[in-house]
């Protein structure tokens, strides 16, 4: 027992040793541990901080650019060339009665001659369907009745022109007509974008020359035969204009008259259409009678008391850049 008792009091200091180390490192641990927490959140405060001055500064130097103008160089620079802006249009403001000038000047711009060489009673007639040859045959038309050619002696050019003789011989006159001329009047009909052909062609009995020499057209009356059997007149009914103003809208009534051979008036012409009988005739011969050539035309009463046998055409105009009221189309609406 007492043996036991020394060893019980052998151990004793050492138990207590190491209860007092156990203790001892307990209170480090704990004493660790403490601050650990704390510096935890310095840290999370000192990374928030940090986090918020780099989105600060990388704010900062991306607007930075944006305010600051930034330096070039001549090998940096590029011309801006700015597109004009497209002028619109301006419509124009026209006098659309019948009986005006304006309206006459648009009615002239129909090819009217192209009812005998197209079949306008059938189909839709544009400028598609009229050749370039036909177009300036109507130009021509137009330029010899107006007589805007000017008067040469033919005899320097007689040997240049495809038929250089009348009745008498050699022709002794021409009329000449710049190619500015027809352009110009071929555009105001036809379009801007329209290029009169540089030929020759025929205008009835009237020829035209295109001379490569001098540049220009030779118009002169040639030989021949034949008479004159029809008479092509028209009256219009109504003119109107689209919305925006850039077509008008022409309604007409056509009325051929024969003269020198059966002495019948059609509502058309003498193959498409049909005649409007004889009163009809008899009328517009005993207006035309006794009466000179340049007023061979069908009278107005004719027009309106054979107005429901006549077909009825709508010629369209547009309006091009300059201003022009150019020809569309011509179709029969009844």
């Amino acid at each position: 027992m007492n043996e036991n008792l020394e060893k019980v009091n052998e151990n004793t200091p050492k138990d207590e040793e190491q209860n007092v180390v156990r203790n001892r490192s307990e209170k480090i641990v704990v004493e660790y541990r403490k601050p650990s927490i704390f510096m935890s959140l310095l840290l999370i405060l000192i990374g928030v901080c940090l986090a918020t001055i780099v989105l600060l500064l990388v704010y900062i130097f991306k607007i930075k650019p944006q305010n600051e103008a930034k330096p070039t160089t001549p090998t940096e620079q590029t011309e801006v060339v700015e597109e004009p802006e497209k002028e619109e249009t301006k419509v124009p403001d026209v006098d659309l009665s019948i009986e005006g000038e304006f309206v006459k000047g648009l009615e002239n711009k129909i090819p009217y001659d192209m009812y005998e060489l197209k079949n306008y009673i059938d189909n839709k007639v544009d400028q598609s369907t009229v050749t370039n040859t036909e177009k300036l045959f109507y130009v021509f038309m137009l330029l010899k009745d107006e007589n805007k050619g000017t008067e040469v002696s033919a005899e320097g050019i007689a040997n240049r022109l495809d038929k250089p003789y009348d009745s008498n011989g050699y022709i002794t006159k021409a009329d000449k007509y710049s190619v500015e001329l027809v352009q110009e009047r071929y555009s105001q009909i036809f379009g801007t974008d329209q290029v009169a052909p540089k030929e020759d062609v025929d205008v009835y009995y009237y020829h035209v020359d295109y001379d490569t020499q001098d540049g220009c057209y030779y118009g002169h009356y040639f030989a021949g035969g034949g008479g004159m059997p029809w008479i092509s007149d028209r009256r219009i009914e109504s003119a109107s204009r689209s919305d925006d103003g850039t077509e008008i809208y022409l309604y007409e009534y056509y009325i051929r008259a024969g003269i020198m051979e059966d002495k019948s008036i059609y509502t058309y012409g003498k193959d498409v259409g049909s005649p409007l009988g004889e009163e009809a005739a008899a009328t517009y011969y005993e207006n035309i009678k006794n009466t000179n050539i340049n007023n061979w035309h069908v009278k107005d009463e004719i027009f309106e008391k054979y107005k429901d046998q006549l077909v009825k055409f709508k010629s369209t105009f547009k309006l091009d850049t300059n201003g022009n009221y150019y020809w569309v189309s011509t179709e029969p609406v009844k």
